[in-house]
């Protein structure tokens, strides 16, 4: 009897292993993303911190193409410390080419929105 449910429940994961989900969503890196409009309408923007990372990174998807895609994050920070590890974040998510990356004090004008 042990032997016929363990047999079955190995069935059945090995079933579910097989089934694919119909449309895997592609991970983003998004963490800056409203942190400059938040941040300026509280502080001045001059003692805030601005950061940013562009990368590629291969797509989380079901078929494996090998094929990268480029991105870009930005955001602003109250300390240098947030910033650079908004920096590493974005790093440890590029698997690809490494483009550009800066922590700056101060939030550029186009940033404030």
């Amino acid at each position: 009897m042990h032997r016929f449910v363990a047999v079955s429940l190995a069935g059945l994961v090995l079933a579910g292993a097989a089934a694919s989900p119909a449309a895997a969503s592609p991970f983003r890196f998004d963490k800056g993303v409203g942190t400059c409009a938040a941040l300026t309408a509280r502080y001045d923007p001059a003692s805030l911190w601005f950061g940013w990372v562009s990368a590629q990174s291969r797509p989380i998807t079901n078929d494996l193409d090998g094929g990268v895609m480029p991105f870009h994050a930005e955001g602003c920070f109250r300390t240098e410390a947030e910033c650079r590890r908004f920096i590493n974040e974005g790093l440890s998510f590029a698997d690809g080419r490494l483009i550009g990356m800066r922590c700056e004090p101060g939030v550029p004008a186009r940033a404030i929105r």
